[in-house]
């Protein structure tokens, strides 16, 4: 069975924010500000866009600790080290899942990142 959830900013028109199929949950990427939308800062569009991933694998049955791969997408690889201390800050003292942070080209002004992830469902016990 596929489960599929569109948070609320997504009406699933396009795509899933995420989707769950047996065990996995596939998360579409996250943003922290909205295309064409007002400037944020980095850290509060990396923080929002982390915020965005875990609702997202909570609403189909997961969790942080249950992340089995993370991908991220930075407009500038200056911002890297801030990418790294607030990921690390966000996660708090859970497991880390695997991890990918490439820089890109261009993203629709004001995004400067964009993460997506891989998660496991969590053993209910049942």
């Amino acid at each position: 069975m596929i489960e599929r959830y569109c948070d609320e900013s997504n009406d699933g028109s396009n795509y899933s924010t995420a989707v769950r199929s047996g065990e996995l949950i596939f998360v579409s990427g996250q943003l922290g500000a909205e295309p064409h939308g007002p400037d944020v800062p980095f850290e509060v569009q990396l923080r929002t866009a982390l915020a965005n991933l875990f609702a997202a694998v909570a609403a189909l049955g997961s969790g942080i600790d249950m992340l089995l791969k993370v991908n991220g997408y930075i407009a500038n690889i200056e911002d890297f080290p801030d990418y790294h201390r607030i990921y690390r800050e966000e996660f708090g003292d859970v497991p880390r899942p695997a991890r990918t942070t490439v820089q890109i080209g261009a993203f629709e002004p004001p995004i400067l990142v964009e993460i997506d992830a891989i998660a496991r469902v969590r053993d209910t016990g049942a």
